[in-house]
């Protein structure tokens, strides 16, 4: 495994994962999970992107897929693990831990492909060991499957620069505030705390989470190696851009500093609740991902390892937002 690192130059990526040509005789499987994705959206993004009909040539939408819960802890065992991990199996086994049940849903695919002789390689699996970062040791007995992190590892310095710049501005004034919070009367700490802004006229325009994310999306070229001798392949990969929306710039659904989304409308106007920022923002990032999902795809294409390849597009859950 070629570990995925930032050498301090915008756009040095090293390939992550494998994925063999055509030719070679070889398939290759892709699961991708993205985090609260919302799978009403996708005919209102393939309507607004018709050019797209190809990027996504040969898949088919299931409009009538749901999920087994409206979190993550409840919605991944079953979508990645099977029937057997759905919340009444799992309660079955009442005298184990969540955790462990958990962990047994997130080795079920990675480890039936290992064992039948493909190149396994897991990205970020969701709370792996319960932890918020995931514990990659849940894999240890199965050396040859890969794993990676690669949330926060890997960055498009290029697209995030300007936030970066803005997340530092903010970290060190609130550094500052916080040791003034710790010595302020309790009674009136939570209102000098003003839910972590500490009064700040110009929040920040930056969402952490976000950039790390989406950046991995935008990246998914750079860290896909196409080989000629390599074994059957299977790549399971996590991605939470879908769960940590962000006002973009439209039309084109591109990150960006200032944002004037004035005079603007999407496909989705009219059809879909568009009425406040939450809703706007879950749609908006839906739309990216897909975008950058798109391009990946288009890049398979181009490099012949595209019609050998089965991709399953799933979430764990989706969002009430009314």
């Amino acid at each position: 495994l070629l570990a995925a690192k930032h050498s301090g130059e915008a756009n040095k990526i090293t390939p992550v994962f494998n994925l063999a040509k055509e030719e070679t005789g070889k398939k290759n499987v892709i699961v991708i999970f993205l985090d609260r994705g919302i799978n009403s959206y996708i005919p209102k993004f393939l309507e607004h992107f018709p050019q797209l009909q190809k990027s996504f040539d040969g898949f088919t939408w299931y409009k009538n897929a749901l999920s087994f819960g409206n979190f993550t802890t409840v919605g991944v065992p079953a979508m990645i693990g099977g029937y057997e991990y759905t919340p009444e199996e799992m309660n079955k086994r009442d005298n184990e831990l969540l955790v462990q049940k958990h962990n047994e849903a997130l080795k079920v695919l990675p480890v039936l492909f290992d064992k039948n002789g493909y190149e396994v390689t897991v990205i970020d699996p969701p709370y792996a060991g319960y932890s918020w970062i995931p514990d990659l040791s849940i894999y240890d007995d199965y050396p040859s499957i890969k794993k990676e992190i690669l949330s926060g590892k890997i960055r498009n310095r290029e697209m995030t620069k300007d936030f970066e710049e803005d997340i530092l501005s903010f970290n060190n004034r609130n550094f500052f505030c916080y040791s003034i919070f710790k010595t302020i009367p309790l009674i009136i700490s939570p209102y000098f705390y003003s839910e972590g802004d500490y009064f700040n006229s110009k929040k920040t325009k930056a969402n952490k989470e976000f950039l790390e994310q989406f950046s991995v999306l935008t990246l998914l070229s750079k860290i896909t190696a196409i080989t000629e001798d390599s074994k059957d392949t299977c790549l399971i990969i996590q991605n939470s851009t879908t769960h940590e929306p962000f006002e973009l710039q439209l039309p084109d659904y591109e990150l960006k500093y200032n944002v004037n989304n004035d005079g603007y409308k999407t496909a989705a106007d009219g059809h879909i609740k568009m009425d406040t920022s939450i809703q706007r923002i879950h749609y908006y990032a839906n739309v990216a991902s897909l975008l950058q999902l798109g391009k990946w795809f288009e890049f398979m294409q181009q490099n012949g390892v595209y019609d050998n390849t089965r991709i399953i597009l799933v979430a764990d859950h989706g969002r009430g937002l009314s």
